[in-house]
């Protein structure tokens, strides 16, 4: 029998070898606390209804900024969602290579009670994060700070039975629960709603989001 995966949402991951990762994210979160002490000169000024408690959220410009760990990030990040494009539309080696993005970027540093309602990313096609420092994990509260995808397929539970709340891997409805781990890349599209738990750590949680706009030059 042939199962098609009909409808299905791709979501990207990239891990980051731990030797690579561990430099990388320290000299981020030096550069990003440094930002965050200057008070209001890098931060977000937009109002989001979302964002609730202490979370530090930056300007979406972060790869203007050219520090090299920065744009060591932005090269990692345009490299591996060329990757992740190569192997799930019907674009050619060529034009994959040929691809113009345009990103708005963004840092997060929340601390103890810092959460996000559910959202998704307008005016985008793709978004993504990666993780700098996925903060305390706290045995007691698995759940704090998890970020939590939604099943886009708004009508897909309307009546559970044995046939159905058992299916497994990409066909299974719900949510999707992510733990971040430093160094690792997710990818997925920007209309997929998702929130953050609050996050209940006595150290702080950082992360890098992205919103991506794509353009395929013409007679590419």
């Amino acid at each position: 029998m042939t199962i098609l995966g009909c409808f299905t949402v791709p979501v990207g991951e990239y891990q980051m070898e731990a030797a690579k990762a561990a430099p990388l994210c320290d000299k981020l979160k030096k550069i990003f606390f440094e930002k965050e002490s200057l008070g209001s000169t890098f931060k977000n000024k937009t109002y989001r209804s979302t964002q609730k408690g202490n979370i530090f959220e930056s300007t979406f410009d972060i790869f203007n900024w050219h520090d090299p760990a920065i744009d060591e990030l932005s090269d990692h990040i345009r490299t591996h969602l060329k990757l992740f494009l190569g192997s799930i539309t019907t674009l050619n080696p060529l034009q994959i290579n040929s691809l113009k993005f345009n990103f708005h970027p963004w840092y997060h540093i929340t601390r103890n009670g810092g959460r996000q309602g559910m959202h998704n990313h307008s005016n985008s096609s793709w978004s993504g994060i990666f993780c700098i420092d996925p903060g305390e994990k706290i045995e007691s509260m698995p759940d704090s700070g998890v970020v939590y995808f939604h099943d886009p397929r708004a009508n897909a539970n309307m009546y559970e039975d044995d046939g159905l709340k058992h299916l497994k891997g990409e066909f299974a409805h719900g949510v999707m629960r992510i733990e971040h781990v430093a160094g690792r890349l997710l990818f997925f599209p920007s209309y997929l709603y998702h929130e953050i738990f609050p996050y209940f750590g006595k150290t702080e949680r950082v992360v890098v989001a992205f919103n991506c706009r794509i353009t395929l030059p013409e007679n590419s």
